[in-house]
């Protein structure tokens, strides 16, 4: 009966120190010359024995750094292997064979021995070639994003061979990677020496612009060992990622932009917006029928305006800005949206009849009167309550130069009937500088308050024509403010 009690084993020693192998085993009726044990080391495909019996054979003899020892304790039988002051020479598998009479084999068990070396360089390229390898360190990589793109990172050396592992910024991507060894043997029979490469290789590795900037570690680890790392920078280059701001404007409207904000890497080679869906374009530095652009730019953004010197009903339409560079070419499309100027007009009436309700002066009987006088001469009351208005506000002017500031501002039509008529209103807006008073006024369209002496502004507002009878109450109201401001 035969039973084999060691066991597969690997072992990682240091440099310089002293390994014990050993080979147990239960045998009856066991002698050496029917059961031979011998011990053989076998090197990447080169196997050597190392002894006969208890005779060490070369070339381990000669190095006086091996001995094999036998311990027979029926029917405990131990045959020992002992290697002193180990070196890169002594890596390798160690095999015990114990045979029977006829050389037919009992049992083997197997070694496997590494002396710890360092890694000598850890580097990382983007050769898409085989295996071969040409050290060409990069100190940056580039990716095109969403693109797959080769990227391997490279161990020299290392005993055992060492654990690898690709960081891009925090996260590990080393599932994405294909491991790979490569050897070079040099030296006699017995002693050979592996030159050692480690691979790791992924040739559909995908990044987006978010990886832009960041680091890409190739990390190589012998146990034991410090880890050994090499660091490169990320450049992803992406097309143009173009964000716009949503717009509205009104019939009349100046100088009205259209802003588009463009991150893109490299740099911007061409861009241009479509007027409409089929329309002209327009290019940095082109003014074309009251359309002009202007380029800005903050870090790594472009901020791409469009500019309308006026709008008009054609103005109301898709534009599409087109923006290119070495990647690809990317376009977007931003809407002109029509504000709805009657719902407005609507609001400011309600404010005006709300206000003039609140007023001490006028009671609802009033009102109807009031309401009923204007109705049946909308437009002369309008023009006589505006020219005195005017009037009124000269005459302040002329008592008070030093305090006093006109302002006349053209608003655009209030109404649909008014756009299409192409017809507008003027609003007066009277500001009454009393800088010696302690209390100023302030009365417009939609509330009546009193402001504190930090503004000293005195304002009236006019609302538009679309509510002539609130001129009267306006009227009034400007004359007793005109009075409080001259009394004071």
């Amino acid at each position: 009966m035969f039973t084999m009690l060691s066991h597969n084993q690997q072992y990682i020693v240091d440099p310089g120190a002293e390994l014990s192998l050993s080979c147990v085993f239960y045998k009856d009726n066991f002698n050496l010359f029917d059961n031979p044990i011998q011990w053989k080391k076998i090197q990447y495909g080169d196997v050597s024995e190392i002894n006969i019996l208890g005779n060490i054979k070369e070339p381990f003899d000669s190095t006086g750094r091996y001995e094999v020892t036998f311990d027979p304790q029926p029917p405990r039988y131990t045959m020992g292997l002992t290697l002193r002051n180990v070196s890169c020479l002594d890596n390798g598998n160690y095999t015990c064979e114990v045979r029977a009479p006829k050389s037919s084999e009992l049992a083997v068990i197997t070694y496997t021995v590494y002396i710890k070396d360092p890694v000598e360089d850890v580097y990382v390229d983007q050769d898409n070639s085989s295996l071969t390898i040409q050290k060409t360190s990069l100190n940056n990589v580039i990716f095109i994003e969403n693109q797959p793109t080769t990227v391997r990172c490279i161990a020299r050396g290392g005993s055992p061979p060492p654990e690898l592992r690709v960081y891009l910024g925090a996260e590990d991507y080393t599932k994405y990677f294909r491991y790979d060894v490569i050897s070079v043997i040099s030296g006699q029979a017995g002693f050979r020496t592996l030159g050692m490469t480690s691979v790791l290789t992924s040739n559909d590795i995908l990044v987006s612009s978010e990886d832009d900037g960041k680091r890409l570690n190739c990390v190589a680890r012998v146990p034991g060992l410090n880890k050994v790392v090499s660091s490169v920078h990320v450049t992803v280059n992406y097309a143009p990622e173009i964000r716009c701001d949503p717009i509205s404007a009104d019939v009349g409207d100046r100088n009205v932009r259209l802003l588009c904000d463009v991150r893109a890497k490299p740099e911007l080679t061409s861009w241009y917006w479509k007027l409409g869906e089929n329309g002209t374009t327009i290019s940095e530095g082109e003014v074309i029928d009251g359309y002009w652009t202007v380029v800005t730019k903050t870090d790594s953004t472009h901020h791409l305006e469009l500019y309308i010197r006026e709008t008009s009903s054609q103005s109301f339409q898709i534009y599409t800005l087109s923006a290119g560079n070495k990647v690809a070419m990317e376009t977007r499309q931003v809407s002109l949206d029509r504000r709805h100027r009657h719902i407005q007009s609507e609001i400011r009436q309600e404010d005006t009849m709300s206000q003039r309700q609140q007023h001490p002066d006028f009671s609802d009987n009033n009102n109807n009167m009031v309401d009923a006088v204007f109705n049946s001469s909308t437009n002369n009351v309008a023009r006589f309550s505006l020219s005195l208005l005017s009037l009124l506000a000269a005459l302040v002017i002329y008592l008070f130069p030093s305090c006093t500031c006109i302002e006349l501002e053209e608003m655009p039509p209030t109404t649909d009937k008014d756009i299409d008529n192409d017809r507008s209103f003027n609003w007066l807006v009277i500001h009454v500088m009393a800088y010696w008073c302690p209390l100023s006024l302030q009365a417009t369209k939609s509330s009546s308050s009193l402001s504190g002496p930090e503004n000293n502004l005195l304002s009236l507002t006019l609302p538009d024509t679309s509510a002539p009878s609130s001129y009267l109450y306006d009227l009034f109201d400007l004359c007793d403010l005109l009075i409080q401001v001259v009394s004071r």
